[in-house]
């Protein structure tokens, strides 16, 4: 991954909403399962998977189009 592409994905999760991101963070990155998630936040697998499905495509757009 270039340093630009880096740059700009880092900025990305940056502009989550905080719990999204925390999330986002402990799921590709921590490889937390969703089940754990779920139990922690209290929330469920759903919508967790609802959260994460917004953050990625968040994500992709400001990769693909540098804007939302």
């Amino acid at each position: 991954v270039g340093a630009g592409t880096r740059d700009r994905l880092i900025e990305a999760i940056a502009e989550l909403p905080p719990r999204v991101r925390e999330i986002f963070m402990l799921r590709k990155f921590d490889e937390v399962p969703v089940n754990e998630i779920a139990e922690r936040f209290g929330l469920s697998r759903s919508s967790i998977a609802k959260m994460m499905q917004a953050a990625l495509l968040h994500c992709d757009a400001r990769l693909h189009n540098g804007c939302e």
